[in-house]
This record gives C-alpha cells, sequence and structure tokens, in this order.
C-alpha cells in the first residue's frame, strides 16, 4: 500500500542516507582508472549544462556517437533562452535522428 501524502514527510525523514561506492578498476599497465566519468554531449554544443550529475561508463565514453543529421528548427531559439540543458538537445536530436527513417518507410509502406 502506498503512503498518503500527509505521510510523506515522515516517511522521508526516516530514511537512512546510503553512502555509494564509486568503483574503480586496474588496467594492463596496473594503474587505476575509474569506471564512471561526467558525461557532457560530445557532438552538440548546445545548452547549459544540465542541472543534476550525469556519469557514463569510461568504456562507452570511448565510443563515439553518430553525427547528428537531424536539423534541430528551433536550435537559435534553444540557444537565446537556455530553456534544456545540453543533454535534454541531445535527447530530441538524437531521438529525430532514429524517428525520421522510421517515418519514411511507414511512409513506403503505406503506397
Amino acid at each position: 500500500m502506498l503512503p498518503r501524502r500527509a505521510e510523506l514527510p515522515q516517511l522521508l525523514s526516516s530514511l537512512t542516507p546510503v553512502a555509494i561506492d564509486v568503483e574503480h578498476e586496474e588496467d594492463e599497465s596496473g594503474t587505476f582508472g575509474e569506471t564512471f566519468i561526467d558525461y557532457r554531449p560530445p557532438k552538440l554544443f548546445l545548452g547549459l549544462p544540465h542541472p543534476d550529475p550525469v556519469v557514463e561508463t569510461s568504456s562507452l565514453s570511448a565510443v563515439q556517437p553518430p553525427e547528428p543529421t537531424y536539423n534541430l528548427t528551433i536550435m537559435d531559439e534553444l540557444d537565446e533562452t537556455n530553456a534544456l540543458s545540453c543533454l535534454q538537445i541531445e535527447t530530441i536530436v538524437s531521438w529525430m535522428n532514429w524517428m525520421k527513417p522510421m517515418h519514411c518507410l511507414a511512409y513506403k509502406l503505406k503506397q
């Protein structure tokens, strides 16, 4: 059963914080590297840093994402207003890159 809204403050204050250990890995040369590193979109340079900390694995950061091919028509407005973070903008562009071929395929299948 879910707690009632009035019970939430008491429930939250009774929670005990948990420490999270950051994993370190040893490479072939015997040096230690961090498993997670801070993430910033490597292909888009627009928008403010995301307000929450965002990380990715060091192995994933070694692989570059594909070049964005979608032309975001609100790019100038986003740059002026800083309404979205760089990660949110990257998500929109990546989604549209992926969806554009799907729309073309759906159109061809209808004909």
